[in-house]
């Protein structure tokens, strides 16, 4: 080590902390009986206690005291302007000190020199490679500081057409207005994830680099999960997408990959880029399927991620286990009467719109139904219903006979999905940092001093603001978090921002199916339940 080129590091390794922690590790009497952090605070400020020290000495020598006689200085003077100057030096050297950041050998982090906008990118990267599934969805993020609660205007890119070279307007034939090449969708920005961090006095001087590793990666692991639940996979249902393929877990297996793949195909899908989200219970078919299995590379590509991915195989650019994939299935309705007359079930405020999935768990007294079939409902109004066999039977308003009237039935919406495959335009995504950051102060209750930073992130556009403040007692508090919208498949949810999630999705299932890019998305139902 070339000390004159890191005098900061000359003066760690000549300190005398150090000295007496290898003395004691050879074996010797503790030599500083001192709490590990006092230790650690001397061994950042020796050199800067020295330098004081010695220039207050310095004052009082005889030298000192000679030049302080010449220049009319009373040996008392000489005390005060030592202890003065070694202050001086001590608070001037702390400051080189400061900036210095360094490591034990066993990792840990001795100097608080994190930035804010550092964490910040620490969170987006852990966000981008915890969550990368995001990345295959029309995510658009925008350095414009977006309102929550506020309808804006995202783009998807779509293929424009061919043409062929004429001798009146030569190259110019056929011409595609580039502006097309982007279709506009409405989206209401409608979501903000956060995720607050409290920090508790000093422990950024005890805890070490790995732990605060795994804290930056839960917290963009975190705020991308909800994005990814909330914003995308609660909208893959039939109000959103209405193509169905029904497939008991059991035989989702190579045969199935290509059956769906074939059925996007000739959907219109967009062959490049797709990816298929699976639960845990079809990843564990398709992982003991031989055919789905490399000879050379078989489960050695995960990045010892324990989810479960396969990439560029069956069509689809990534396969991806996601044990969260929710159902999408609904509360039960409890207490419905059918009446036979009218076919009718009844039930108030149901909340269901035609062509919901449907499945009854109980059914007492009556004929016609039964508890071992998916139905799909058929609204009379908003208190009332009847049931179809099939999706297409319930838009054209084809209901099952009821024969006699039941006095007591119990039915839940049934997605019952557990996967979906999609294209790129399957989703248009709008996200970005908040807008009337000050506001955020009153929405958490933060009385103290709130201050605020932003970034994006120069390689992905990601954008993300943070929050930070301190307590009375010292505890410092810092919450990431960024707004988006999303809107999907059929791109109808054109609702106002004070309608509800469920109002705007019924918006969306009211919309001619084929609708805008519905065809991008492929449910896949296990169908009904046993």
């Amino acid at each position: 080590m070339n000390y004159l080129k890191h005098p900061f590091r000359a003066a760690r390794a000549l300190s005398p902390v150090d000295a007496a922690n290898a003395f004691e590790r050879s074996g010797g009497l503790a030599v500083l009986a001192l709490p590990a952090v006092v230790r650690r605070v001397l061994h950042a400020a020796w050199l800067p206690v020295a330098i004081g020290v010695a220039l207050g000495l310095a004052c009082l020598t005889p030298a000192g005291l000679s030049l302080g006689a010449i220049a009319g200085i009373t040996a008392a003077g000489a005390s005060q302007a030592g202890l003065v100057g070694g202050v001086v030096a001590f608070l001037f050297a702390s400051a080189l000190f400061a900036g210095a950041a360094y490591r034990h050998g066993d990792g840990r982090v001795h100097s608080t020199t994190l930035t804010v906008q550092q964490l910040l990118l620490d969170v987006v990267g852990a966000f981008r490679k915890m969550v990368p599934a995001i990345s295959y969805f029309g995510t658009q993020w925008t350095t414009q500081a977006l309102k929550l609660n506020k309808r804006y205007t995202a783009h998807i890119a779509v293929y424009g057409s061919a043409s062929t070279y004429d001798t009146t307007t030569g190259y110019a034939n056929g011409a595609n207005d580039a502006r097309n090449g982007l279709v506009d969708v409405d989206v209401i920005v409608d979501q903000q994830p956060t995720y607050p961090l409290q920090f508790k006095h000093l422990d950024g001087i005890k805890d070490d680099k790995n732990a605060y590793g795994k804290v930056m990666a839960g917290a963009g692991y975190t705020l991308g999960k909800k994005c990814i639940d909330e914003g995308f996979f609660a909208k893959m249902t039939s109000r959103y997408f209405s193509q169905e393929n029904v497939k008991a877990v059991a035989d989702c297996d190579w045969d199935w990959l290509q059956e769906i793949t074939g059925l996007l195909n000739s959907r219109g899908a967009e062959p490049i880029g797709r990816v298929l989200f699976v639960n845990s219970d079809v990843a564990t078919v398709l992982a003991v399927d031989p055919r789905m299995i490399s000879k050379d590379y078989a489960g050695q590509l995960l990045d010892g991620n324990g989810y479960r991915q396969w990439k560029g195989i069956g069509g689809f650019a990534l396969i991806q286990e996601y044990p969260d994939l929710p159902s999408n299935n609904g509360t039960a309705l409890t207490g419905c009467t059918i009446a036979a007359t009218g076919d009718l079930v009844t039930k108030a405020a149901h909340g269901l719109v035609t062509g919901d999935p449907i499945q009854f768990s109980s059914l007492t007294g009556g004929a016609g139904l039964s508890t071992a079939t998916r139905y799909f409902a058929i609204v009379a109004s908003s208190s009332t219903f009847k049931v179809a066999t099939t999706r297409a039977n319930a838009l054209a308003g084809t209901a099952v006979d009821v024969t006699t009237n039941y006095t007591d039935a119990t039915v839940a919406v049934t997605e019952n999905l557990v996967a979906f495959a999609a294209d790129g335009r399957a989703f248009a995504s709008l996200a970005g940092m908040p807008e009337g950051l000050n506001a955020m102060a009153d929405q958490l209750g933060v009385v103290k001093t709130l201050t605020f930073d932003s970034i994006v992130d120069p390689d992905s556009k990601i954008a993300m603001a943070a929050a930070k403040w301190q307590a009375v007692n010292g505890d410092v508090y810092w919450c990431p978090t960024f707004v988006y919208g999303t809107n999907a498949g059929k791109q109808a949810e054109t609702g106002t921002v004070s309608q509800t999630a469920a109002a705007r999705s019924a918006l969306a299932a009211a919309t001619a199916d084929g609708t805008a890019f519905d065809y991008a998305g492929l449910r896949i139902s296990k169908g009904a339940n046993a």
